[in-house]
């Protein structure tokens, strides 16, 4: 059961209430992901406060969709790293 417990604390995930304002590419050429998010605990509970972030990547090519769906991809990549910074910063603090 002590495996089963530490498990259970080490259970994570962006809260359900999380919320994708902006995910597109403007006419410049600009990919931007707006959202909000938190960390809660399998039960629920807050682990982080809620915060607000912004992230962009300039498509390489203005007009190309592929080089658009490129830069999302980056914007996505970034997210990621800052939700896996979140989870590192709990876990060294518990």
């Amino acid at each position: 059961t002590d495996r089963r417990e530490r498990r259970k604390e080490a259970a994570v995930q962006v809260d359900r209430g999380s919320r994708v304002h902006r995910f597109d590419v403007d006419f410049s050429g600009l990919a931007v992901l707006d959202v909000q998010w938190r960390l809660e605990d399998a039960n629920g509970e807050d682990l982080t406060p809620p915060r607000r972030t912004s992230y962009q990547h300039s498509a390489n090519r203005r007009n190309d969709p592929a080089a658009g769906v490129a830069a999302l991809s980056d914007t996505l990549g970034q997210f990621s790293r800052d939700v896996a910074l979140s989870v590192q910063s709990l876990v060294a603090t518990r």
